[in-house]
């Protein structure tokens, strides 16, 4: 559990500066900011845990724009991948 946790202290550190940077606010009067930001907390860890699973996580790519590697290939590459 030490994971997820340390996931949703990472995710509240992003959602908290989007919304900071964040021009037009809605205001919802049903929901306080606080509770607001934890539900978008919950929505995205629940998002994350989902694409951490092994059968979802194989299909994931990460590529680095700091490398020398050609993104339009790594793209391909990885398309032709998902077709096997």
């Amino acid at each position: 559990m030490h994971h997820v946790e340390q996931l949703r202290k990472e995710l509240d550190t992003i959602i908290s500066h989007d919304e900071g940077s964040s021009k037009s606010k809605k205001k919802n009067q049903s929901d306080t900011p606080d509770d607001k930001r934890s539900k978008k907390i919950d929505a995205a860890l629940s998002q994350v845990m989902y694409c951490l699973q092994p059968a979802v996580r194989s299909g994931i790519a990460v590529f680095n724009l700091n490398s020398d590697n050609n993104l339009s290939e790594t793209i391909f590459r990885c398309i032709c991948k998902c077709k096997k």
